[in-house]
């Protein structure tokens, strides 16, 4: 029998298992900023083997239309699913999963 075993999820920003990301595409994520007043465009920095790896944020931004030109800057992808996910300002409470 095999048991499905929980990810546990982290609560600091750099983990790979942070509580509050939006959207991954390889090594670049979206997730809602700790303090909960932004978004962060996060760039996953290996720092020596596979097992060190972590999230650094590399761009802060408070509207979905900044965030989805940085989205196609940085992973070639054209931004329609963040536009879909994320309303058009970050919110005070953060990201609810509508636009």
């Amino acid at each position: 029998m095999n048991a499905s075993v929980p990810i546990r999820l982290d609560h600091r920003e750099s983990s790979d298992t942070y509580c509050a990301e939006i959207i991954r595409s390889g090594r670049w994520r979206i997730i809602e900023g700790s303090c909960g007043i932004q978004w962060v465009l996060q760039y996953q920095a290996r720092c020596g083997g596979p097992d060190t790896a972590r999230w650094e944020g590399k761009h802060f931004c408070r509207t979905r239309d900044a965030l989805v030109r940085l989205w196609h800057q940085f992973t070639g992808q054209d931004g329609a699913l963040v536009e879909a996910l994320l309303p058009e300002r970050f919110a005070k409470g953060g990201y609810n999963g509508s636009a």
